[in-house]
């Protein structure tokens, strides 16, 4: 089941955080220290799906 912001291409840090299957905190851990960006405006705090895509192909391990 996709959430609106999916089928957008943009999430909450919440629905970001599912879609990685982390912790909220982690995923605001990762966008402090740069390994993912996000989108902000005024204090809402966006990420684009193919950025978190994008971040999952980098984490791949061949021969895992």
């Amino acid at each position: 089941m996709t959430t609106d912001g999916e089928s957008r291409g943009v999430l909450t840090v919440l629905e970001a955080a599912r879609f990685l299957r982390i912790g909220k905190r982690t995923l605001q851990e990762l966008t402090r220290r740069g390994e993912i960006q996000c989108i902000r405006i005024g204090r809402r705090v966006l990420y684009l799906v193919r950025v978190l895509e994008e971040y999952l192909e980098r984490m791949l391990q061949p021969g895992v």
